[in-house]
């Protein structure tokens, strides 16, 4: 089910989408290529948490031209690519930054820009997207909404399946675990995590990561 989906329909707990932003694959070009990211991840899903899972990826305008690809025209044709393998492309705005920071207009410019970018190289409309850091306002929000479109992702919880501009959306990281992934899928993470004993075993968790 993709995004334009969960904008239409109220019944979410049946489906999942795998989100792996376009920037993972520019900043760790040799090692990371996106289509094979998703490649590697579906098999690893559980049966019954995958079947209705829909790959979809979220690309920064402004990352286009970094030059890890080589060229630009590289970075476009690998775009075309998955839109054409059917992966959903996603707005994340003219230069990732940070539109909870921003302004009403700021974030407006930001969100048209990127997408009106996006449709050039795709030669269709791009019509959901994902706030870069899953950061935003009132102001975001609305600015998503008037630059066109139907559906935006917050993260770590934040938002609502009642807004389709503000729907929550959970990161999942090398570190993260099946137990994670189901406790976010069912919103339980969040609250699990703002008890105290949690919060005393993930700064143990991230010490000893940070000591390997």
């Amino acid at each position: 089910m993709s995004l334009p989906d969960w904008a239409r329909w109220a019944d979410h707990d049946r489906s999942l989408t795998v989100g792996v932003e376009e920037e993972v694959m520019l900043l760790d070009p040799v090692s990371w290529s996106l289509a094979q990211a998703i490649d590697e991840l579906m098999p690893r899903l559980p049966p019954g948490l995958g079947a209705n899972v829909r790959p979809e990826t979220h690309a920064a305008a402004a990352e286009l031209g970094t030059g890890v690809h080589g060229t630009v025209a590289t970075a476009i044709e690998e775009l075309r690519e998955l839109r054409a393998a059917g992966i959903e492309i996603g707005g994340h705005s003219a230069t990732h930054a940070d539109l909870s920071t921003l302004s009403y207009d700021g974030a407006l410019d930001e969100l048209a820009r990127g997408q009106r970018e996006l449709e050039e190289v795709l030669g269709e409309p791009v019509e959901v997207a994902a706030y870069p850091y899953g950061r935003g306002g009132p102001d975001t929000i609305r600015a998503g909404r008037d630059a066109g479109f139907r559906a935006a992702c917050l993260c770590t919880a934040r938002g609502s399946w009642d807004d389709p501009l503000a729907l929550p959306r959970q990161d999942m990281g090398n570190g993260s675990t099946l137990l994670g992934l189901r406790l976010k899928r069912d919103d339980r993470y969040e609250p699990l995590m703002h008890l105290a004993p949690a919060r005393a075993v993930r700064r143990v968790s991230r010490r000893i990561t940070a000591l390997r």
